[in-house]
């Protein structure tokens, strides 16, 4: 019993914490990351996940058309970028949002790859009294610029802006429907199919156990690392990357879309009074739509690259031999 506990418990934190460490490729200084022999042999072996349906530029976009069904102060997963940007300007004209952009690769010159957008932390918001911080994950060349997840932190300084736990889990459990897990006492887990259906508890429980090792970013990371160690590692390695390109679970971890909320709370000091929150998180993801625009990335940087080594190999040949 202790055994399948643990497991648990492992598998919801590398739902809301884990990130797959090492660095693949090879970039120097200001250079172009450039692929190494090995990463475009691993490609030549990785399980097929191109299709019709998915992992092209027009897939991507189809599977973003249908994201909707989960949104973050009205930002639904599936927007385009420039639509979830009006929409959080629009609704706190403080925010800034920063673009984290990829070094450029050797094999794809004049491609921008932009996966990340954050505000400042401790934005002010238009009511001066909590402070926010939100960030944009958002699917990236070949395709167009989508939505596939977003956080919002919010934080209340002042102890008299706090609300109660009771009024957070209220308000989640009003937008969101009850929770399909509850992880520890102070988080919250929403699981949702492709259509938008709610997962059951057993289900979601099943799906966190088997897919924690491709679902590994860790938003509490630097910036650097995070791009790196998650956003290189899936478009130099595939979206299975943590299992050298193989999917062992039959398209099951590119099914599913969650929402994970996480609060802090503290009781006053001093005083008769329940717990307060002075922070909360909310992250939204859809698995699908990321591992759709990944497929699309990965493809289009493996196909490029093999060209150039083929172009290099080729030129190579024609070198005269040396006399001996």
């Amino acid at each position: 019993m202790q055994k399948r506990t643990v497991r648990k418990a492992t598998a919801l934190a590398v739902l809301v914490m884990a990130c797959a460490g090492g660095f693949p490729s090879v970039s120097v200084g200001d250079q172009p990351v450039q692929l190494r022999p090995n990463e475009l042999q691993q490609a030549a072996t990785e399980t097929p996940l191109q299709s019709a349906d998915f992992g092209t530029p027009e897939a991507t976009a189809k599977i973003a058309s249908k994201a909707g069904f989960v949104d973050v102060v009205g930002v639904k997963l599936g927007m385009t970028l420039k639509a979830a940007v009006d929409a959080l300007k629009a609704r706190n004209p403080n925010l800034t949002m920063e673009p984290l952009a990829m070094p450029s690769y050797e094999a794809l010159p004049g491609v921008v790859m932009t996966p990340l957008l954050t505000s400042k932390k401790n934005t002010n918001t238009s009511s001066n009294e909590e402070k926010e911080y939100v960030g944009l994950l958002v699917t990236e060349a070949p395709a167009e610029p989508f939505v596939w997840g977003m956080w919002r932190e919010i934080s209340y300084e002042k102890e008299e802006n706090r609300p109660t736990i009771e009024t957070i889990m209220a308000g989640l459990r009003k937008k969101y429907g009850q929770e399909s897990v509850k992880d520890v006492s102070n988080r919250l887990i929403w699981m949702y199919d492709a259509q938008g259906q709610q997962v059951p508890t057993a289900k979601a429980n099943e799906v966190m156990n088997k897919c924690m090792s491709a679902w590994t970013l860790n938003l509490s990371m630097p910036l650097s690392q995070i791009q790196w160690g998650y956003f290189n590692r899936q478009i130099v390695g595939g979206y299975f990357h943590g299992s050298y390109g193989k999917d062992h679970m039959n398209g099951l971890c590119q099914s599913y879309a969650h929402v994970v909320a996480e609060y802090m709370a503290q009781t006053p000091m001093g005083k008769t009074s329940p717990p307060l929150v002075a922070n909360v998180k909310v992250v939204a993801m859809n698995r699908q739509l990321e591992a759709s625009g990944v497929t699309a990335s990965h493809a289009l940087l493996i196909r490029e690259a093999t060209k150039l080594a083929e172009q290099r190999k080729g030129e190579a040949s024609k070198r005269e031999v040396p006399r001996f």
